[in-house]
């Protein structure tokens, strides 16, 4: 079952003229610096 919250992401970021790729891309960004954020704190 898909997550309701992730859906109307998803929607908004679509109504706004995101693509799937720009989406990705923003995810794989965010992880990336919450990754060495954390990093640097340990």
């Amino acid at each position: 079952m898909l997550d309701p919250e992730w859906v109307s992401l998803m929607v908004q970021a679509k109504e706004i003229g995101l693509t799937l790729e720009e989406v990705k891309d923003y995810i794989y960004k965010k992880a990336e610096s919450t990754e060495v954020e954390t990093t640097l704190k340990a």
